[in-house]
């Protein structure tokens, strides 16, 4: 049975959404009290398996009058009738754009519990493992014979809550770019780090930089000291936008192994979006999970 999304969102709570899915490089075809509809591109429709006639992700809210509406996800042909409704998880804007995000381009909202694999030579036969997005590795299949636990070949791993984008994927350049035309490749994208803790307490923070760096994340991380209550406000905002942005947050507490007010805001606010967690371990010197 097809479902119409017909109950109403607030126009704040609207807005904000369409500002988080935007600034993730999604384009919104249209937004309003009943639904926000983006426009899916060749790669979301394929990581979401979509019907060759869906062209929209659809996000709407169930509610019942006055009480908390249920956010929800669906594909589209027309951006207005959802044959299939999935739940999305949390209402807080933020939160609701990177899940979405997650749904463009890998498939679901929230990431399962199992590792990613990069394979470092091109398969010369069959495959039977999942394709992974949006790394465009694999999910092992224990007996694929080409991947699997006899032939055991070289590969790269990483957990699916840290799938980097796959950089390498061709696309075709717009009508208009350019006189040869032809095929361009995504400009290569770090997966990033933002760590968070207390400035008093610098040394820590660059140690924890640095360990992040080893990993092979590209790192945010403060810088400034001593700032006043306007400035304070602004990196505020932005810390929670780099989080927001981030494949993982690093904490790094005090020496005392306590965190601040600030830094356990932070903590919530990534613990909320589903980010995975590094710490900083003073006895080990380095992050850990």
């Amino acid at each position: 049975m097809t479902i119409h999304i017909t109950d109403e969102m607030p126009n704040t709570w609207v807005r904000a959404v369409v500002d988080g899915i935007e600034a993730r490089g999604w384009v919104v075809d249209d937004a309003h009290e009943s639904a926000i509809v983006i426009t899916l591109t060749p790669d979301a429709a394929e990581v979401l398996s979509a019907d060759r006639h869906d062209r929209y992700l659809v996000i709407g809210w169930s509610g019942d009058g006055d009480a908390q509406g249920v956010v929800e996800w669906g594909l589209s042909s027309d951006g207005v009738q959802v044959p299939v409704l999935h739940p999305l998880g949390g209402t807080d804007p933020a939160v609701v754009a990177e899940r979405a995000h997650r749904a463009l381009t890998g498939g679901r909202p929230e990431p399962r519990n199992l590792r990613h694999a990069i394979p470092y030579a091109a398969a010369t036969g069959p495959c039977t493992c999942q394709k992974a997005y949006p790394c465009g590795g694999i999910v092992p299949d224990a007996d694929c014979p080409e991947h699997g636990n006899r032939r055991a070949p070289a590969m790269g791993w990483h957990w699916e809550a840290n799938c980097p984008p796959w950089t390498g994927r061709p696309r075709h350049r717009p009508a208009g770019a350019g006189r040869r035309g032809g095929v361009v490749t995504t400009p290569p994208r770090w997966p990033t780090a933002v760590v968070c803790g207390s400035t008093r307490h610098m040394d820590l923070l660059h140690a924890a930089a640095r360990a992040a760096t080893r990993l092979g994340y590209a790192v945010h991380m403060p810088h400034l000291t001593e700032v006043n209550d306007r400035l304070a406000l602004e990196l505020a905002a932005m810390w929670r936008a780099l989080i927001a942005d981030a494949m993982v947050v690093v904490i790094v507490p005090k020496p005392d192994g306590s965190v601040g007010d600030a830094t356990a805001g932070e903590l919530a606010y990534a613990e909320e979006l589903g980010k995975p967690i590094l710490r900083w371990d003073a006895r080990r010197e380095d992050v850990v999970w």
